[in-house]
């Protein structure tokens, strides 16, 4: 990273700190995987092997490509709840419809959720009262209404499907409920990410690398968990693009370090959702 580049990047993520407004996350954005700093899709995630049957007892169960989308990009907006948020609902609805995941558009939610329900379009936003929110006010496809990665004026282009939620799941800050919750889909997750988050490159964080004081500021999403370099990790995945970490992945290790919160406070707020399939 250049000495420009490592200046820029301080300089967001001090304006994300001094801009948001009541949100759980700040939403640190990180652009520096060479992409045009718009955002959007990144490519093609790397595929990893999946179990046929989930156990919470066993060392691995990782969700594929058929229920994960790609790795996405949020540029320099402050957009990570919704991003968050977003693919718990897509993997929620390919899975309980047993179609290949769709794609659905955190532009809507950027545009048109602004000030509404701790929502605040690129200033921050808390991933649980979007999902609340999408009972009243649904989300488009992506392909519809495709994202710009800054805010824009609200539109309300028709969609041949929509993700909304019905119930909305915390999830206890304990190992095994989390696994467990894995078993039935992807789920959200909130985190500390200044520090050795936004400088992950590789290998596995803990506790020690990441000390946490109720200072969340960012949210993603965790698809599983598996044993990374002779540690029982989490696996979660960013919205920085694959030029970050390990193709957009990371892995936590599964440790009740900083007082359970675990590594960033990674296990500090879990949760997930269940899916509206009228509107699917």
């Amino acid at each position: 990273m250049s000495s420009s580049e490592f200046d820029d990047y301080w300089f967001r993520i001090e304006q994300d700190r001094a801009t948001v407004r009541g949100a759980i996350t700040r939403c640190f954005d990180d652009n520096n995987d060479g992409g045009d700093g718009d955002g959007g899709d990144d490519g093609t995630d790397p595929e990893p092997p999946t179990p046929s049957e989930c156990d919470a007892a066993s060392n691995q169960w990782i969700w594929g490509s058929d229920v994960v989308p790609p790795i996405k990009n949020q540029g320099s907006c402050g957009s990570c709840y919704a991003f968050s948020a977003n693919f718990v609902l897509e993997s929620a609805l390919a899975i309980a419809s047993g179609d290949p995941v769709k794609r659905y558009s955190e532009q809507q939610i950027v545009d048109c959720q602004n000030n509404y329900s701790n929502c605040y379009g690129c200033e921050g936003g808390w991933p649980v009262s979007l999902h609340i929110s999408t009972r009243s006010y649904p989300i488009v496809l992506e392909s519809v209404y495709p994202y710009t990665a800054r805010e824009e004026s609200c539109k309300s282009p028709s969609s041949a499907s929509l993700a909304a939620a019905t119930d909305v799941y915390w999830i206890s800050a304990n190992i095994d409920s989390l696994k467990r919750e894995l078993c039935t889909g992807p789920i959200q997750v909130t985190l500390k990410a200044a520090g050795a988050f936004s400088w992950y490159s590789s290998g596995v964080l803990d506790s020690r690398d990441c000390p946490y004081n109720n200072d969340l500021d960012h949210a993603i999403g965790a698809i599983g968990w598996t044993v990374k370099d002779g540690v029982e990790s989490l696996i979660v995945r960013n919205s920085w693009g694959t030029g970050w970490g390990e193709g957009g992945y990371a892995y936590f290790a599964l440790d009740t370090g900083n007082g359970g919160a675990g590594p960033c406070g990674v296990y500090a707020y879990m949760s997930s959702a269940s899916v509206n399939m009228n509107l699917y």
